[in-house]
């Protein structure tokens, strides 16, 4: 583990003494449907995270900028995972745009999310639009379609999110007797495949074991980690002070965007995990040393 008083990153394996914890303490809650794994803290956290995760990351320096966000989007964000990251951003203060095929659609999750955000002061505006709309109003862009839409999806926006960071949420799943088992394309992941088919956009992919249940709910704290992957170092710091800004939320860093096979995987692992036990867990790592 690469260590100092500024690292850049914190990487979650063998080498920093992690794992993985299946139990009441750090496996929380059980999969909704959907699950998303979190981002990455690195030690460049020691320069970058925000005052609502300080109280995990002890010893680190109070010199933090504000966060050059100020509009999140959703491409297919009419489903839990899309409305629960709505819920959870614009109670951190930044405005979102829902985005779907359908506008009526769009509007009427925009309006379930403020109905969700009237127990929280200051919330930040949420509306909703088509997908092309969220996407050029967008400073970062989360793509939550179902697998099965994602090509098409690219295809239609890719002149509205070049140069955009964009985080891949996708997680592609079979489904037999009614068991999620993971179906990833031939290249290894669904962040991959997307990645290749626009090099121009800066990818990210994460968030896939974070319940969606536990996300809407805006004034309880996550209390579990936000694993990201991804090539661009630059992306995943922004990606990564953006989630912080989450209560509760740690953002963990798992490496390059090839690790997103992984992340996608532990998708229907929790959905098993979920169903058996009649809950709502989500991730998160045990052992890593920071600041």
């Amino acid at each position: 583990m690469h260590t100092g008083p500024c690292q850049r990153y914190v990487f979650a394996g063998p080498r920093a003494g992690a794992m993985l914890r299946f139990g009441p303490t750090v496996v929380k809650g059980v999969v909704d449907s959907f699950i998303h794994l979190t981002n990455a803290r690195g030690s460049a956290f020691n320069c970058l995270l925000r005052g609502r995760i300080a109280k995990h990351l002890e010893g680190i320096s109070s010199h933090v900028p504000e966060s050059s966000v100020s509009t999140i989007g959703f491409i297919g964000g009419t489903g839990p995972e899309g409305r629960g990251l709505a819920v959870r951003f614009a109670a951190a203060g930044h405005n979102v745009v829902i985005g779907s095929r359908d506008a009526s659609r769009a509007v009427e999750a925009a309006d379930e999310v403020k109905i969700i955000l009237s127990e929280v002061s200051d919330a930040a505006d949420v509306r909703g639009a088509l997908n092309a709309d969220a996407a050029s109003a967008s400073d970062i862009v989360f793509i939550v379609v179902p697998y099965a839409g994602m090509m098409r999806s690219l295809e239609q926006l890719s002149s509205s999110l070049a140069g955009k960071i964009c985080v891949n949420v996708i997680s592609p799943l079979s489904f037999a007797g009614g068991i999620p088992a993971a179906a990833p394309p031939e290249i290894g992941s669904a962040a991959e495949e997307a990645a290749q088919y626009t090099p121009d956009l800066r990818w990210v992919a994460g968030l896939h074991t974070l319940s969606a249940r536990d996300l809407l709910k805006p004034t309880s704290s996550l209390d579990t980690d936000a694993i990201i992957c991804g090539d661009d170092d630059d992306a995943k710091l922004t990606v990564s002070a953006l989630l912080s800004e989450v209560p509760g939320l740690r953002p963990v860093d798992a490496g390059s965007l090839q690790s997103a096979r992984y992340l996608e995987g532990a998708t229907a692992l929790l959905i098993n995990i979920n169903k058996r036990y009649k809950s709502h867990a989500s991730l998160t790592i045990a052992g890593l040393n920071v600041g």
